[in-house]
């Protein structure tokens, strides 16, 4: 009798480039370009929650931001306002892009489409210019970093950095009781806050023992921190920190060190 048999092993590999020093704290510490934002918008990112996260103004609307003492809510009419946009998006009625003049300098441009769209889209891309006071006749605006807008042609928008956005998201984690009381950290989102004015970016669980069922956790001081797997929302906020690590990392290449980490 004759036989055969055989085996096949697969071991990927995970390869980064560090940052290191001086730019790395600037990579952390620099806001994302405002067109880089709304180009992952453009891209099909969800606009809603892309601004929710890496927005702190637009045109003088002001997003919620995380403090010491707790977040301090947003506008009402930001948060209408990344919903409209993300209507507007599904509809295909806006777009960005970039737009050269005679002396060779880009603009970034955010357009509204007015032709062969719905009155439902119509009447939002209204509301929309009206929540932003925008010329409700322009058909294009001129896409700026800056707290408010110099006229109604502009869209003045301020960006988060990574490192804000970093805080934004530790602002919103469970704090261990012991860790409380021995004043290792402040209170997390849950204390103190009114749920119908603070929304949840993230949501990070912590206990003492491992977690069952999670997307990604960590053990530190005695706990586990971990976002579970049937929460989708905190999935995808948790997978675009690396979208906006890179979004954040726009210097040139250099030949540093790599580090390569075995994925098995």
């Amino acid at each position: 009798m004759l036989g055969a048999a055989g085996s096949l092993s697969n071991s990927p590999t995970v390869t980064y480039t560090p940052l290191t020093g001086a730019k790395f704290i600037q990579s952390l510490m620099t806001p994302l370009p405002p067109a880089s934002v709304f180009f992952t918008i453009q891209s099909g990112f969800p606009a809603d929650t892309i601004l929710f996260a890496s927005v702190s103004s637009i045109n003088g609307l002001r997003n919620q931001e995380p403090t010491f003492e707790g977040v301090v809510p947003g506008d009402p009419d930001f948060h209408r306002a990344r919903q409209l946009i993300r209507k507007i998006q599904l509809s295909g009625a806006v777009r960005i892009y970039i737009k050269q003049d005679e002396k060779k300098e880009t603009t970034s441009l955010l357009s509204f489409r007015t032709e062969e769209i719905s009155p439902e889209t119509l009447a939002d891309i209204k509301e929309l210019r009206r929540l932003l006071h925008l010329n409700q006749d322009a058909h294009e605006f001129k896409l700026v970093y800056a707290p408010v807008a110099s006229d109604d042609s502009e869209v003045a928008v301020t960006t988060r950095s990574v490192f804000s956005l970093m805080k934004n998201m530790a602002a919103q984690v469970e704090v261990p009781d012991d860790d409380l009381t021995s004043h290792r950290a402040f209170a997390g989102f849950e204390q103190g806050l009114d749920p119908k004015n603070v929304l949840r970016l993230i949501r990070i669980h912590s206990a003492k023992s491992r977690p069952a069922d999670a997307f990604v956790s960590v053990f530190y001081r005695n706990s586990y921190f971990w976002i579970d797997d049937t929460d989708l929302p905190s999935k995808q906020m948790f997978s675009l920190m690396m979208m906006f690590f890179t979004l954040a990392d726009s210097g040139e290449r250099q030949n540093l060190p790599l580090i390569t980490i075995p994925a098995k």
